[in-house]
């Protein structure tokens, strides 16, 4: 039986599809910093994703010069943690970013960071969304 369940877990993770306009993300949830629980519902109209430690660097800094931009953007940012051990997530990050007076969705899994697209490390992807299915998927290199 853990045979079967390992290779279905397998399959799974090969075949996973990136998110593509048209897809509903209701289903989306991802817990911040502080535990609190994030998801899409007809109110947001953005995601913000960052895939590296400099462009996370720049979104701090550009939320603190616009403190207001997620909320007058109903937005959700979400930085891919993946990569990092998870003592490293614990005992680093995560205390660091409850310094932040934001909310940061992390992204903790390998399999749901690998579903968001990505241009590359330094970029930010941008997903909008309609009623939360993705109309338009963008990647920038800063926020404006």
């Amino acid at each position: 039986m853990k045979i079967l369940i390992s290779i279905f877990l397998f399959v799974n993770f090969i075949f996973a599809s990136t998110i593509k306009v048209g897809d509903d993300l209701s289903t989306l949830k991802v817990n911040d910093q502080f535990d609190k629980v994030l998801q899409v519902n007809e109110n947001i109209k953005k995601l913000i994703l960052v895939f590296s430690k400099d462009k996370g660097n720049e979104i701090k800094s550009f939320f603190e010069t616009n403190p207001n931009y997620l909320k007058s953007n109903n937005a959700i940012y979400l930085a891919d943690v993946s990569a990092a051990p998870g003592f490293v997530t614990n005992m680093f990050m995560v205390p660091k970013f409850k310094k932040y007076n934001y909310s940061i969705g992390l992204i903790r899994d390998k399999k749901l960071a690998n579903s968001f697209p990505k241009k590359n490390e330094e970029s930010i992807t941008i997903i909008e969304l309609d009623k939360n299915k993705v109309s338009s998927i963008k990647y920038e290199r800063s926020l404006k």
